[in-house]
């Protein structure tokens, strides 16, 4: 499960020959291409449920010069959880990272086809996401995109691949927001089913301190730092 729901920043950009894409599709790629996401410094919180079992993991992690790295600050209750799911995911996001496979599984062209949906739900325009290759990080879902400046609100989907054959069904909903220009994620939530024991939850959220150099405007950047000094 830990690694069914890595994210990466959806730096949207492609090398495919041109196609003919949705058009706010279009205005997010090059939204995308314009502002993209080279950097960033958060502070994450990861819980764990599930078998009777439930954990909690915060931890400093930052991407600099393609690389993912990360400093866990405090942790707490099952140690199967925090040892099988929460550190795990953490190391599993440093090795995406170092094998290529997060910029394999971004949101492009080259990794998804985008087709319009017939329903709009919220105010927002849904957009099909079907994968064109199986991948231990890829979706079968949808995007949610805000109309008036294309910002991508919400990515819901099922993982291609079962994470083993344990764990089967994994479903994933990550938010997304603008913060200092450039789209991030700040929380995804899954639940996965688990051979013959049940459904297990799994939920992180991030509080930015940098994107791109850049401090964030508002309470985002003095969340972070309150929750590093335990204030």
């Amino acid at each position: 499960m830990a690694l069914a729901v890595l994210t990466a920043t959806p730096a949207l950009h492609s090398d495919a020959d041109a196609v003919r894409l949705e058009p706010v599709v279009q205005r997010y790629l090059d939204q995308g291409t314009a502002q993209p996401v080279t950097s960033y410094r958060a502070f994450r919180r990861l819980e764990a449920a599930g078998l009777g079992r439930a954990g909690w993991l915060e931890a400093w992690t930052e991407i600099e010069n393609g690389a993912f790295r990360y400093e866990i600050t405090a942790e707490g209750g099952s140690e199967k959880v925090l040892g099988q799911v929460l550190r795990k995911y953490l190391e599993n996001e440093r090795h995406a990272f170092e094998s290529g496979e997060a910029q394999r599984s971004t949101l492009t062209p080259d990794n998804y086809l985008f087709v319009a949906a017939d329903q709009q739900p919220e105010g927002l325009v849904k957009i099909l996401m079907k994968p064109r290759r199986k991948g231990k990080l890829m979706l079968d879902g949808a995007m949610f995109f805000a109309p008036q400046d294309a910002g991508l609100v919400r990515v819901e989907g099922r993982a291609v691949s079962n994470p083993s054959f344990w764990v089967k069904r994994v479903d994933i909903t990550r938010h997304y927001r603008r913060i200092s220009g450039a789209c991030v994620p700040v929380d995804v939530d899954s639940t996965a089913n688990i051979r013959f024991a049940g459904r297990a939850t799994f939920h992180m959220t991030y509080h930015y301190t940098h994107v791109n150099g850049r401090a964030p405007l508002g309470t985002v950047g003095t969340i972070a730092s309150a929750a590093a000094t335990g204030r």
